[in-house]
């Protein structure tokens, strides 16, 4: 994903773009969590991000 392209976009655009992000830093967490279990500071993390 470009982020300067977005940030250069419309608001619209910038902000489905990082909900993107957002979503696959959170399915890139939950899929390393079944796979390392993680530490639970990580999770944590996670947790307080999605409120």
């Amino acid at each position: 994903m470009n982020l300067g392209a977005l940030m250069a976009g419309d608001e619209n655009a910038f902000v489905k773009g990082m909900q993107k992000v957002e979503a696959d830093i959170n399915k890139n967490i939950d899929d390393l969590a079944q796979k390392n279990n993680p530490s639970k500071a990580l999770l944590e993390w996670k947790k307080t991000m999605q409120k």
